[in-house]
């Protein structure tokens, strides 16, 4: 009885001192078998990739490799199209070939135009102004064709010239239209996603965590 009325009196006293000083005791067996508290998580981390070869076409139609803007040409290199490259090529050098020939047509003509016309007879001097037979039979005739033929040598070089440098500009460089670009674009990118790896992988730091982007592309 003497026992039990002690013990009583040990529980009463040690609920006393905790709650006058708000503190709480924990015995050395309780210690041992308590669960430790779980750390707290570090902040989520987001982390933006952008593939060196990723192509992105914009509203605008302008063409990002990665974040670098390229041409249609340098894009078929980039996916290794070799046969779209072979068209591009193909196609610069038919533009060159047009825009050339379309100059050389226009020079020619226009000159040839040119030297029919300063050498028609002159109606204002010469036997032409003296002698009228000489002129009804052959100054005033002649006159007319040299005139005629060099408008027509230089208004069919200028129409030749400029329907080579329609055909030349038709020649274009960039092989497909809108649509078929937007989808080679797309499967190039599939392509790419579907063969590439990513790895996150965390750093610590005295003072930070973070993130840091590894893989094979």
């Amino acid at each position: 009885m003497i026992a039990f009325f002690t013990a009583v009196l040990a529980v009463s006293a040690h609920a006393q001192v905790e709650d006058a000083d708000g503190l709480s005791w924990t015995s050395p067996a309780e210690a041992e078998t308590a669960t430790p508290a779980a750390p707290t998580p570090p902040p989520s981390a987001k982390a933006e990739v952008i593939y060196e070869d990723e192509v992105t076409l914009t509203d605008d139609y302008r063409i990002l490799i990665g974040t670098r803007e390229a041409t249609t040409r340098e894009l078929f290199q980039t996916i290794g199209r070799a046969d779209l490259l072979e068209r591009s090529d193909a196609a610069i050098t038919k533009r060159k070939v047009l825009f050339i020939t379309a100059g050389a047509v226009l020079v020619v003509l226009e000159t040839a135009g040119v030297i029919a016309r300063v050498t028609a007879p002159n109606l204002v001097s010469g036997p032409c102004n003296t002698d009228m037979k000489y002129y009804n039979e052959y100054c005033q005739p002649t006159n007319v064709l040299h005139q005629a033929v060099a408008g027509a040598l230089m208004a069919g070089g200028a129409a030749v010239a400029g329907i080579l440098a329609v055909f030349g500009l038709a020649a274009s460089p960039d092989v497909l239209n809108h649509w078929e670009l937007r989808r080679l674009i797309d499967q190039h990118n599939d392509a790419m996603a579907r063969r590439s790896t990513l790895r996150l992988v965390p750093t610590f730091g005295a003072s930070s965590v973070g993130l840091v982007a590894t893989g094979q592309f």
